[in-house]
């Protein structure tokens, strides 16, 4: 069964945290695209959240020809190959700081109901 991994990521230059597929299985993303096609608001309204925070980008490799159109709200979800929902930053004192668990939990706590909503699509 695949899943939505959250991570955290440190490299020499730069950090990033967020939750995705490494390489979501052709047959996910039918999945995703079906949901969306049955009942788009329930990723409507996650898509709303992600786009009223500053956090998170939805990031992935769109396929060359699109899938279909979704709408404007849901177009970016519905003709990804692959996605995730990333935060990446240079290397700074932020990453040094006390601070960095208050909110890496913080943004993890964002990402559950993301989390919720992909990891059922096997079910489907």
């Amino acid at each position: 069964m695949e899943r939505p991994v959250f991570w955290f990521e440190l490299a020499p230059k730069e950090w990033s945290y967020g939750l995705g597929y490494y390489r979501a299985k052709a047959s996910t993303m039918e999945k995703h695209r079906a949901r969306i096609d049955k009942n788009p608001g329930p990723l409507g309204e996650l898509m709303k959240t992600l786009n009223g925070q500053s956090e998170f980008i939805l990031e992935g490799e769109s396929y060359a020809r699109p899938k279909g159109d979704a709408g404007e709200l849901l177009n970016d979800w519905y003709n990804k190959k692959t996605f995730s929902l990333i935060h990446e930053e240079k290397i700074s004192d932020a990453i040094f700081s006390q601070d960095l668990k208050a909110r890496i939990v913080e943004g993890f706590s964002f990402l559950v109901p993301y989390y919720k909503y992909f990891s059922t699509l096997e079910s489907d």
